[in-house]
């Protein structure tokens, strides 16, 4: 029986953590540190990192559903032959801090070749790596969005894998849902509406 690997890049605890179903090895980690780390388990150190509680919690993430939206998130795959488009909206994440959850971009650009080797310096931007899928790149990230809409601190959130709605769960018990359109451009902010169950 082979030893577990150990993810390192955070310098707290780690609080929760998630996998890409369209990026296969691609993992993202929050902790108390305020970070979320990506990695790429086919790689043997972190990518890259986010800081995006400003020293407090990151206590939950989710990605948008990847079928929603056809303008956002959108890896194109170039090759030779033909250009082609794969909608897959993980380059949407969502993460709770305290009681607000923040949206981001990660503004992942796939190009379709292998490398067998690669410099530990470049895989720093680098998230995900294989011989037989493409390399995606992270080119920046930014924060889309703010809700901050309960009153407690969020412990879950979670999108709605066949509707357009996000729904935050904090310690008081309540689950308040956001609802809103998808977005048509990169730089089109959606339209809200808000609930509490």
């Amino acid at each position: 029986m082979t030893e577990p690997r150990r993810l390192r890049g955070h310098t707290a605890a780690a609080i929760c953590c998630i996998a890409s179903r369209i990026r296969p090895g691609l993992v993202a980690t929050a902790a108390e540190d305020g970070r979320v780390c990506w990695y790429d388990l086919r790689c043997k150190d972190m990518l890259f990192s986010m800081d995006v509680g400003n020293g407090d919690a990151v206590s939950a993430l989710c990605f948008m559903p990847g079928h929603m939206i056809a303008g956002v998130g959108i890896c194109q795959f170039r090759s030779i032959q033909s250009d082609f488009v794969s909608v897959g909206n993980e380059d949407i994440i969502y993460v709770s801090v305290g009681n607000e959850v923040k949206c981001f971009d990660l503004h992942m650009e796939c190009l379709d070749f292998s490398i067998s080797s690669i410099s530990s310096t470049y895989l720093e931007s680098v998230a995900i790596l294989t011989q037989s899928h493409p390399i995606c790149q992270i080119a920046s990230w930014k924060q889309l969005e703010s809700y901050s809409y309960n009153k407690d601190e969020i412990n879950q959130i979670a999108c709605h894998q066949k509707s357009s709605f996000l729904a935050a769960a904090d310690d008081a018990g309540d689950v308040k849902d956001v609802i809103w359109r998808p977005y048509e451009r990169f730089n089109v902010p959606p339209q809200r509406i808000f609930f509490t169950t």
